[in-house]
């Protein structure tokens, strides 16, 4: 039986659609005014174009391509009755694996409560670094693809991150992060672009459909990553940006890695590097694979006690 939904939820509904509709509805003249204004201020939109497979290898010296990505689930309900399972996968393209695992039980470690808020983030970090780490050390790829901003790695697991950076720059392997969901806030306050952003706050609002399919977009006013450089693209036909991290020392090579990284994205897609997409799928911790953890090796009296929701025992 399916819940009737309020005529006042409807009607609150409609009035927040109206609301949107009244200051964001006219996207498209915002997207010509926003690329009138990077081209009349002399800011370029680089376009990626497609290599061919033998293009890419030489470039990469036949040293390969790695992506790498981490996955976190839980059991229980809230710190410090809960289990973390964090598994990290380092995938080279011609299917070499480097995994690694980790568990957190708040209840049974030593932290207090704010390392108990910070154990899921800096752990899942810390693993995702060293496997790839450890997947450049032994297999010594031409470039490495990771899984969000190289910045969140920095802030979440300074010293794991600083030893991958060594690592990459001293094996000569090119290091980007590319980041799906963009959380960075610098176009809106940069004055030529400011009178286009009201109302928006994030820089993947203000350019959301502004890139064209296969450009890129380096602004020096947006240079705020310490150790990085960033770079905004559309590698496909979805009309949302996506993000590109790469170490400042390897900048130079920026415009041959933009167009590696378009000629791995499906360009029916949302714009994620082929390479990524597969490391997600293989890594990923389901709720069944955590429920049958916890039910095999979990004693069932201290399952009930500790890791057992209560909203698990509602009767419907």
């Amino acid at each position: 039986m399916l819940l009737e939904i309020s005529q006042e939820l409807k009607d609150k509904l409609e009035y927040m659609d109206e609301k949107l509709q009244a200051s964001h509805g006219q996207w498209h003249e915002r997207i010509q005014s926003v690329r009138a204004t990077f081209e009349s201020g002399g800011v370029r939109l680089h376009a990626m174009k497609a290599w061919p497979g033998e293009d890419i290898n030489n470039w990469l010296n036949d040293r390969g391509l790695g992506a790498v990505d981490g996955s976190v689930n839980q059991a229980g309900a809230e710190p410090p009755h809960v289990i973390y399972f964090f598994q990290a996968l380092a995938m080279m393209m011609n299917r070499r694996q480097y995994e690694s695992s980790d568990i957190y039980i708040p209840l049974i470690e030593e932290d207090d409560e704010e390392e108990w808020k910070t154990a899921r983030s800096t752990r899942m970090a810390s693993l995702e670094l060293e496997t790839a780490r450890r997947m450049i050390v032994e297999e010594k790829p031409g470039l490495v693809m990771m899984d969000g901003s190289l910045m969140h790695y920095r802030i979440e697991a300074s010293e794991s991150w600083a030893a991958l950076r060594e690592t990459a720059l001293a094996q000569g392997v090119y290091l980007i992060g590319v980041s799906e969901e963009v959380g960075t806030r610098y176009l809106a306050d940069w004055p030529p672009i400011a009178p286009h952003a009201a109302g928006l706050t994030y820089d993947k609002d203000i350019l959301f459909g502004v890139l064209k399919p296969s450009e890129w977009l380096y602004l020096a006013e947006a240079q705020q990553k310490e150790e990085l450089e960033t770079v905004w693209m559309r590698a496909s036909s979805d009309p949302a940006i996506t993000g590109v991290d790469i170490l400042k020392e390897q900048a130079e090579q920026l415009p041959a890695i933009m167009d590696i990284v378009y000629s791995f994205t499906p360009q029916e897609s949302r714009g994620i590097p082929l390479p990524l997409d597969l490391v997600d799928k293989n890594v990923r911790i389901t709720n069944q694979m955590v429920e049958t953890l916890v039910e095999q090796y979990i004693s069932p009296d201290f399952r009930y006690r500790f890791f057992r929701a209560k909203r698990e025992d509602r009767i419907f």
